[in-house]
């Protein structure tokens, strides 16, 4: 079975890793990696994953994600706060977040009504995406 390496230090990220790659083992290397203060997603994972390639010392992936709030000039960007539980949540956001048109939080919510949330609002997990890409790339 083909093995990807994820750099990462976020247990949630590593859970969602494993979730959407299919026939591919997930290795998480448990490394902080440090983190420029930029607007630029793209700049910000691109150095996260070239400090990560030097760590490991072979291809690998790392992973930066924003969350833009179109009201606050989509503020917080990619300045939102790790909490200290990365188990489950990717931000203290989670706790004040309530998705539109629903009455609880992305904390409150259990993980199916997290996944059913996206098949409503349209949402989708960076995760997900680039495991789609990716495999479909590798098949071709």
């Amino acid at each position: 079975m083909e093995e990807i390496i994820f750099v990462t230090h976020n247990k949630g990220k590593a859970k969602s890793a494993e979730k959407y790659f299919k026939n591919l083992k997930i290795s998480t290397y448990d490394f902080e990696l440090d983190e420029p203060r930029s607007d630029d997603l793209k700049e910000i994972a691109t150095a996260k994953v070239k400090q990560a390639y030097k760590v490991v010392g072979k291809p690998c992936m790392a992973l930066d994600t924003g969350f833009f709030i179109d009201e606050l000039n989509g503020f917080p960007r990619a300045f939102k706060k790790q909490g200290e539980d990365r188990k489950e949540k990717w931000s203290d956001l989670w706790y004040v977040f309530k998705p539109k048109g629903f009455e609880k939080t992305l904390a409150e919510m259990n993980e199916q009504e997290r996944e059913d949330r996206r098949k409503i609002d349209g949402s989708y997990s960076a995760m997900e995406k680039f495991a789609e890409w990716y495999q479909n790339e590798k098949i071709k």
